[in-house]
């Protein structure tokens, strides 16, 4: 009994009131509130500017007080859900300051049947029920097959909608769909509890089966594209180590859908939010963002196929702390030491002239410095010796051959697929861009619009190591935009905003290429005749690179023309 009321009483001691101290304004968005229909339950992020420029969330710490609202809508934490039809204001109070939301509540005895493609699929999404190791995998997982994060809706209009048996969804008993009853552990499930009775999921799901499964009609509008507040650079800070005043080091996330119909759609609730580092900061189901430590985060918002990042930068005082001013040789070190000094990091210590002169020497042009210039370097007391070793190794001949070298391997020079003839002429070609310190927007441009003969445009041999628009598709995305666009091939990349009409995009721009293979009467290399080879290989035959106009590119899965990329 004493212990019961011991608890009691603890649970009973209200939490510390939030400090206000040093707020001079607070900022609310959306400034204004439009809910239209049942289901546009919208959330609210409350920013606070104190005196000291930090910028604070105060979305858990506000109170929201509903003035000739109280009977339309409900605020808890910046969650706002509509009641009933009318209008009002929203107070949202932050210690001595308030601001007024101006409120207004429509069309909710309306009809609003349940959008199967930015609703429905969204909630798959958001559950995992569609991912790439569940239902969304190749073929599907059991007896349903789902589009990898529903980027095909009609695959996934055959499977839920006109499916065998439409064993999964039950119209007249929604409570016995399978939909439902296998993620709320109602029956065995691979895949674990993913929904919960009061989860917005569970009532858009089981809403849309009560309606009867229905697809969307031709003329309802589409998902266009998605907007997340806060933008990025937002630097928040944390509480000292030690403090468990979490609030502080909160963000909430809005996620805001726009519509081809000009309209848009708070889908805070139906998104999901993942972080880039987990050590940096943690993120719910609802987009509430916990700072853990100092440092950068990405937090990536998923809606349906697309994916839309912002970026949060976590700060803290680190007691005793004082910035050294240590020297800056390059722009690279101005921006590095701007951010370690915002983070609180001391950088490292320069490293001696022996490490550097190894290090650099190793990295510009793949060689160890000689004794001689070892002994030269550590002698020399010039205080710009530094910069000197760096434009003097740039400029050397073992520059241009080294990193002529590491290009070469990228573009896949290769004598058993060019003749080692066409392959020591595409070398030299590449050697020579880089010891002319040709510009690299002008060397790529340069490859990629390279044509003729394979053996007097050492460059076009460029597309006859990518032998085919898939390839070369391919092979730029990676060398000359820093991404693997492969699985766009069959779906829009998972994990980035790269679309399947994207890669399609890309090959329109090559697919007017023409390869033709042309033969010859030139002797057969010295290489083939040590070989002993008897037979002519293609390798040994000309090939022309030519434009072919008029070739056009579809996505195979829609059949829509595409446009060279990038179509803007």
């Amino acid at each position: 009994m004493k212990h019961s009321l011991l608890i009691l009483c603890l649970l009973c001691v209200p939490a510390e009131a939030a400090d206000f101290t040093g707020l001079e304004r607070i900022e609310v968005a959306p400034a204004e509130l439009t809910l239209t229909g049942p289901r546009s339950t919208t959330q609210l992020v409350v920013t606070g500017h104190f005196a000291d420029g930090e910028l604070r969330d105060l979305t858990q710490l506000a109170t929201y007080r509903l003035t000739n609202a109280e009977s339309i809508a409900k605020a808890e934490r910046g969650i706002v859900t509509p009641l009933n039809d009318g209008s009002g204001v929203i107070d949202v109070v932050c210690g001595p300051l308030t601001k007024t939301v101006k409120l207004t509540v429509q069309q909710l005895q309306r009809p609003s049947p349940v959008s199967f493609r930015r609703e429905t699929l969204a909630v798959l999404t958001k559950q995992g029920c569609n991912s790439g190791s569940c239902h969304g995998k190749p073929n599907g997982r059991g007896v349903l097959e789902l589009s990898l994060n529903a980027f095909d809706p009609q695959l996934d209009e055959r499977s839920l909608i006109r499916g065998p048996l439409l064993r999964f969804t039950h119209p007249l008993d929604p409570d016995e769909s399978l939909l439902l009853k296998k993620p709320m552990l109602r029956l065995p499930h691979g895949g674990g509890k993913r929904l919960k009775p009061d989860d917005a999921a569970y009532d858009i799901l089981r809403q849309w089966i009560a309606e009867g499964c229905r697809p969307d009609p031709k003329e309802a509008p589409t998902y266009l594209r998605l907007e997340v507040f806060p933008k990025s650079a937002r630097v928040l800070k944390l509480p000292p180590m030690g403090s468990n005043a979490d609030a502080d080091a909160q963000q909430q996330v809005r996620v805001v859908a726009f519509d081809s119909d000009g309209s848009q759609r708070d889908v805070t609730r139906i998104a999901s939010f993942t972080v880039s580092h987990d050590r940096i900061a943690r993120v719910d189901e609802n987009g509430l963002v916990t700072g853990l430590d100092r440092g950068q985060t990405a937090v990536v918002v998923r809606y349906l196929d697309d994916i839309v990042s912002t970026y949060l930068t976590f700060v803290r005082d680190v007691p005793e702390f004082v910035w050294t001013d240590p020297p800056e040789n390059n722009v690279i070190d101005k921006l590095a030491h701007q951010k370690l000094k915002q983070l609180q990091y001391l950088p490292s210590e320069a490293c001696d002239d022996a490490t550097f002169l190894r290090r650099v020497s190793l990295d510009v042009r793949g060689l160890l410095p000689t004794v001689a210039e070892t002994k030269e370097f550590l002698v020399d007391q010039s205080p710009t010796k530094r910069a000197a070793l760096i434009d003097r190794l740039l400029n050397s001949s073992e520059y241009a051959r080294f990193w002529g070298l590491r290009l070469s391997d990228l573009l896949r020079i290769n004598k058993d697929k060019l003749s080692p003839e066409r392959a020591a002429a595409y070398s030299r070609w590449v050697f020579d861009a880089v010891e002319r310190n040709v510009p690299y927007d002008q060397f790529v441009a340069e490859l990629l619009t390279a044509k003729g003969d394979t053996t007097d445009a050492p460059a076009a041999n460029f597309f006859r190591t990518t032998s085919d628009t898939k390839m070369v598709t391919e092979t730029v995305a990676q060398l000359f935009m820093g991404s693997r666009v492969l699985c766009a091939q069959c779906h829009n990349h998972p994990y980035e905003s790269w679309t399947q009409d994207n890669y399609y995009q890309i090959g329109a721009a090559f697919h007017e290429l023409d390869r033709t293979m042309m033969p010859n009467d030139m002797t057969k290399s010295d290489d083939t005749k040590r070989k002993g080879k008897k037979k002519r290989e293609p390798r040994d035959e000309d090939m022309m690179i030519a434009l072919s106009p008029g070739r056009t590119m579809t996505n195979p899965r829609t059949g829509v023309l595409q446009k060279p990329w990038p179509t803007d």
